[in-house]
């Protein structure tokens, strides 16, 4: 169990600060993490644990719309994919509950706060017009350094904490 838990918290945690500083989280972390994620899942529970581990690295694939409209970053559905190897299935599902409500809650403040709740809707709005009129996708992102693009590790990793709170213990 304990294993478990400093392998979640190392791999967020590294994730977060590594996407905090450059806006990228290296394909090493998470693949080390996912392949020891699931060396200790199958040392646990056996093929079994090795299947679970699977299964919770297979979930975050359906994310991967949210990656081709560019509204996740493929490093945010790698992290996610690490940690479902680590906290394997339902496991994940949880996680990635949390990780978008707290995101949700991040995204709401930044708005309220910082851009503007009217001007992100026209956005939102006007996007989907042009994808719906045109069946182009086009980044979703505006360019540069803005508040509202905030690194999704940073509600990952406050998920992973609260997960990790709230979890029943791992077993098999």
């Amino acid at each position: 169990m304990a294993l478990y838990i400093v392998l979640h918290l190392l791999t967020a945690g590294a994730a977060m600060i590594c996407d905090l500083k450059s806006r990228r989280i290296p394909n090493l972390l998470v693949l080390s993490a996912a392949l020891t994620g699931a060396a200790a899942h199958g040392l646990d529970g056996g093929a079994y644990g090795i299947f679970r581990s699977l299964e919770g690295c297979l979930v975050p694939v359906l994310l991967i719309p949210l990656f081709r409209f560019r509204m996740m970053g493929a490093g945010d559905i790698k992290l996610l994919m690490s940690l479902g190897a680590i906290v394997g299935y339902p496991g994940i599902v949880c996680l990635l509950f949390w990780s978008f409500m707290i995101g949700a809650v991040c995204a709401l403040l930044i708005m309220i706060f910082v851009t503007g709740v009217r001007e992100r809707i026209r956005y939102f709005l006007g996007y989907m017009y042009r994808y719906l009129r045109t069946g182009q996708i086009r980044p979703y992102r505006i360019p540069g350094k803005r508040p509202e693009n905030f690194p999704f590790a940073v509600p990952v990793f406050a998920a992973s904490i609260v997960y990790m709170i709230t979890a029943p213990k791992i077993s098999f």
